[in-house]
């Protein structure tokens, strides 16, 4: 292709460009350059030629006025390499923004977020699959008709024109949790509601997007937990909710005032702090099988006041999932066992004590007389041991009834015997109690 031919169908290009932009176009007057000019986003390339009426080129360029009234060439001159790279430079940052439209479209028609986008005279533009989902209404209705008319008057007057309205007046408010979809066949729905604006090139809010997050879960679960507060802080036991790390989420006031702290003192707190070293060790071993077994387990174990007093509990525990089913969390409930362990060894102590004098009685009844000394003794020691006592005696009453005289006695290994102190003794005189 000749030189004069190019410059013909470049020119043809170029007026074409200029007819249809509307925007001025530059020449120069001395030599063939290549300019460009910023018309508002992008830029029009022209063929700057002057080389006399006499050329070809002159001719196809003279055709038409190249250079309007009152514009005049600003721009330095560039080369066709630069027009190039820039070009690509443009091209390239449109395929950018077409994927970042894609992905933005992605997000918005995949998430199960209500969106709706609707103008200043509150006319829906653009709406998701969600929302159409939700109302199970149509896109063609949807998009064009007025905002009172898709949400419903009722429902559009009293809750969502408030914030379509504060954010034309450039003023959006915070996430609220304060509108609730009323459905004829289904539960009613808590959402989330939030507004953006959108504006135009001169700064001026020109739309609104309107989202709404279905929270209902979140609020019936926040119920549910106010609930099992309002119980839980009732009861005599005490109860906390753990995550799989040891941090306490949740410790009611029974559990708090049982270990001498304040509910504020142990929330976030971790929960070794009511565990002595080698009692948390046991602990850690049963949190571990309840993660593998997922069976909840009740065990007796020992905790530690905050003045270091260790006390009996028995533990309940039980794992809480989430909605996959993979543990989540470990709640617990704590019963103060100090008074039925007493109780228990109490009881215990006695029974043990019963059997030792049924035994006593039973061995020395098979004593024959000159054995029954060493017998006596015997049994002393056997009693001071199971009493934890180092010194045992048996004391024999006069006929009178105002003596008494220490007639056996058992001493442990290293304790002074007092029985040759304790003989004929009057008991009012020596023995006042």
């Amino acid at each position: 292709m000749t030189g004069e031919r190019v410059l013909k169908v470049m020119g043809s290009c170029i007026r074409l460009l200029a007819d249809l932009s509307s925007f001025p176009v530059i020449a120069g007057d001395k030599r063939t350059e290549v300019n460009s000019v910023k018309l508002k986003s992008s830029y029009i390339m022209t063929i700057i030629n002057n080389p006399g009426p006499g050329s070809q080129a002159g001719q196809v360029l003279g055709q038409k006025p190249l250079l309007r009234p009152g514009v005049h060439a600003e721009e330095p001159s560039v080369t066709l390499d630069q027009i190039n790279r820039r070009l690509k430079a443009e091209i390239e940052e449109h395929k950018k923004t077409e994927k970042i439209l894609r992905e933005y479209q992605n997000a918005v028609e995949n998430t199960n977020d209500l969106i709706i986008i609707l103008d200043s005279n509150y006319v829906v533009r653009l709406v998701n699959d969600a929302f159409l989902r939700h109302f199970n209404l149509d896109r063609k209705w949807v998009v064009g008709n007025k905002g009172e008319a898709v949400f419903g008057g009722d429902l559009f007057e009293s809750s969502i024109r408030q914030y379509i309205d504060s954010c034309i007046v450039d003023k959006p408010t915070p996430p609220h949790d304060d509108i609730i979809l009323r459905q004829q066949d289904a539960d009613n729905r808590h959402m989330q509601v939030s507004c953006s604006p959108i504006r135009n090139e001169r700064g001026e809010v020109s739309r609104v997007v309107f989202v709404m997050k279905d929270i209902t879960d979140i609020v019936r679960s926040k119920m549910a937990f106010k609930t099992f507060k309002v119980i839980s802080d009732r009861v005599g036991y005490g109860a906390v909710i753990i995550d799989l790390e040891g941090n306490l989420i949740y410790v009611n006031e029974s559990f708090a005032r049982m270990h001498g702290y304040k509910v504020d003192q142990l929330i976030s707190k971790h929960i070794s702090i009511v565990y002595t070293d080698e009692q948390w060790r046991i602990f850690q071993k049963l949190k571990k099988r309840l993660i593998a077994t997922e069976k909840s387990f009740t065990e007796e174990i020992w905790h530690k006041k905050k003045n270091g007093v260790v006390f009996p509990i028995m533990l309940t525990s039980t794992l809480i999932k989430d909605e996959n089913g993979d543990p989540l969390y470990i709640s617990s409930s704590s019963i103060d066992i100090t008074q039925r362990k007493r109780d228990e060894e109490a009881l215990q102590y006695s029974a043990e004590f019963e059997r030792l004098i049924t035994s006593i009685s039973t061995w020395l009844i098979n004593l024959t007389p000159h054995e029954i000394d060493d017998g006596i003794e015997k049994s002393l020691k056997d009693i001071a041991e199971f009493a934890g006592v180092d010194r045992s005696y048996v004391f024999q009453f006069y006929d009178d009834g105002k003596r008494i005289t220490n007639t056996h006695e058992w001493c442990r290994e290293g304790v002074e015997s007092q029985i040759g102190n304790m003989q004929d003794i009057i008991i009012d005189a020596e023995l006042p109690w």
